[in-house]
């Protein structure tokens, strides 16, 4: 293979283009891929400098065979993505001396020539497994060392970092890679996987996102809409799905319980030392204004003690309602009407919006049992689960039920089935590194801790932790992506 290198002055690297990873292609402009590669590692003539010895940090030298490899996905809301070029959230990784390649992938909306979908799931998640492969199958040719690579996504991005991690050579996805023309002699395993605020076990996030924002009525995406108040049946459908989380966070076997009401056991108040310490870390970054900084952040509520060496915040429905807020309205992911990101990732080509959560589906045929009685009795139900006939009628559709396809396709795109499968047939990545912003209110904390948890319980060394103040991003504090990299690699 013949590759053309073209040097960018600006960013002192050299660049490769386009490079189809698949010999089938159904969206040849999706299914490519960019490799970025610091000047250093490379001679004017665009080869590689196999002499050269790069020293990016103290105590840290790679060279143009051993340096990790950054494999970036610019995926958002489960959409379709090309290449990405050097930007905002991915050119600090060729400045910190990692080779880069950033791949595109089919998403949620693609279409192929022929104007039938393309990128339902699992779609871009292959579309992934076979840039892996296409790297290792010409490895030799390129710089970088291809059993190092580090996947990288933030949002569904880091759902899908998540996923690629806990998938390596996972035998569900050979003839989803065989149809697309992958180099089916590789391997499609990474040795880690970095996850920004990963938005993942779908089947389950919308109760976990109830768990955490139930008691918030108001919903503000952004400051450019009008805020979404919950009726009284959106409320009530709230507290069931939150009512819901404790038995599913339970049945995981994580190490850690939560307790019945949803604010106590070890799960809750781990979590709560975790925000906690993001707490924390961000006070003695800043010194000198800690006292006044809690202050501000109190704002004149009991939220947060502090010491003046450690912050300590206990109760997450004050933390939601002072600092966080709620984003989105119920129910999050598999909505009513199949009007979300989700429905369309899970839509078929004869349907392009489905429905896809079980746990969901079972609380609405509870609600619609519960309501169908004539004056039932106080006891009958909790509060959460009487909403108004009426209100019901015009809400819930007649029917919702989850085939057993789609129930076993939900559950193969969720990176907990195969970390804690009692008898793993994928190759997991030995390393994880998860972050989120501390006001992240696009899907629950619940969400990225039981990952972190089942990561810990599996024996898969894993790294976990909230960034303060920030939201849904690539939250990091700088360098320290490149030192966790560092250490192991």
């Amino acid at each position: 293979m013949k590759l053309e290198w073209k040097y960018l002055p600006a960013q002192n690297c050299y660049v490769a283009e386009n490079l189809s990873y698949c010999k089938t292609p159904s969206n040849p402009d999706l299914q490519a891929l960019h490799i970025y590669v610091p000047a250093c590692y490379m001679k004017p003539d665009g080869s590689i400098d196999s002499e050269s010895v790069h020293s990016p940090r103290p105590g840290i030298s790679y060279t143009a065979k051993s340096v990790p490899v950054i494999f970036y996905n610019d995926i958002g809301g489960y959409s379709e993505c090309v290449p990405a070029g050097l930007i905002d959230r991915n050119r600090e990784f060729v400045k910190d001396g990692f080779v880069l390649v950033s791949i595109g992938a089919r998403g949620r909306q693609s279409m192929d020539k022929d104007k039938n979908p393309s990128g339902k799931a699992p779609a871009g998640l292959v579309d992934l497994k076979a840039g892996v492969r296409w790297l290792r199958r010409h490895r030799d040719e390129l710089p970088g060392n291809y059993d190092r690579i580090i996947s990288v996504g933030a949002s569904a991005g880091g759902a899908m970092s998540s996923l690629l991690g806990a998938t390596g050579n996972d035998e569900y996805f050979l003839p989803f890679l065989e149809e697309i023309g992958a180099e089916m002699e590789e391997r499609d395993d990474v040795y880690a996987a970095q996850c920004y605020c990963p938005i993942t076990d779908l089947d389950h996030a919308d109760l976990a996102y109830e768990w955490m924002f139930q008691t918030k009525a108001i919903s503000t995406r952004s400051a450019r809409e009008l805020p979404i108040v919950m009726d009284d049946f959106h409320r009530g459908l709230s507290g069931s799905l939150a009512a819901a989380y404790p038995d599913y966070i339970n049945s995981l076997c994580l190490g850690a319980e939560l307790g019945a009401d949803g604010r106590s056991g070890s799960f809750y108040t781990g979590l709560m030392e975790m925000v906690s310490g993001s707490l924390t870390k961000f006070l003695k970054r800043n010194p000198e204004s800690a006292d006044w900084l809690v202050e501000e952040i109190n704002a004149g509520t009991d939220l947060i003690r502090w010491n003046g060496d450690q912050a300590v915040i206990t109760d997450l429905d004050k933390y939601v309602r002072v600092f966080i807020g709620r984003m989105k309205p119920c129910p999050v992911f598999d909505g009513l009407s199949c009007e979300t990101f989700e429905n369309q990732e899970f839509g078929t080509k004869d349907d392009l919006r489905e429905h896809f959560s079980t746990a969901t589906a079972e609380i609405f045929s509870l609600l619609r049992d519960k309501s169908s009685r004539t004056a039932p009795a106080e006891t009958d139900a909790p509060k959460a689960l009487k909403p108004s006939a009426d209100k019901l009628k015009t809400t819930v559709p007649e029917e919702w039920e989850i085939s057993p396809e789609m129930e076993d396709r939900a559950r193969h795109f969720n990176p907990l089935y195969y970390i804690l499968a009692s008898e793993k047939e994928s190759n997991i990545a030995p390393h994880y590194r998860i972050r989120l912003g501390s006001k992240d209110a696009d899907t629950s904390f619940g969400i990225s801790y039981s990952l972190y948890l089942a990561l810990r319980a599996a024996g898969i060394d894993a790294d976990y932790a909230l960034v303060w103040g920030l939201g849904h991003c690539n939250a990091d504090y700088p360098g320290e992506f490149a030192a966790w990299a560092d250490s192991i690699c």
